[in-house]
C-alpha cells in the first residue's frame, strides 16, 4: 500500500517530498485512534489521512475484521 501511494504520488512530479504510512489492524472490538501535530509551513506542506472503511459506512464497517489508516505527509523543498 505504501510503495505504490509513494509511487503514484512520485508520478504526479510535484516538487513535494512525501513520507506515507500505513496502519492495518485486525477489528477487535475497538476501532483505530490516532492523532498527529506538525510544525510547517502550513501554505506549501500539509497531510491527508484516510479511513477506511469510511466512518459513514458504519454498518457495513462493524462487519469488517480489518481496518487500514493511511497517512500521507507532503512537504515542498
Amino acid at each position: 500500500i505504501c510503495e505504490l501511494t509513494t509511487k503514484q504520488l512520485v508520478a504526479l512530479n510535484r516538487p513535494y517530498k512525501f513520507v506515507v504510512t500505513c496502519v492495518m489492524q485486525q477489528k477487535i472490538g475497538a476501532t483505530i485512534h490516532s492523532s498527529m501535530s506538525c510544525y510547517w509551513e502550513s501554505t506549501t506542506d500539509g497531510a491527508v489521512t484516510y479511513l477506511y472503511p469510511p466512518p459513514q459506512r458504519a454498518k457495513e464497517a462493524a462487519k469488517m475484521s480489518i481496518q487500514c489508516l493511511i497517512t500521507v505527509f507532503g512537504t515542498r523543498f
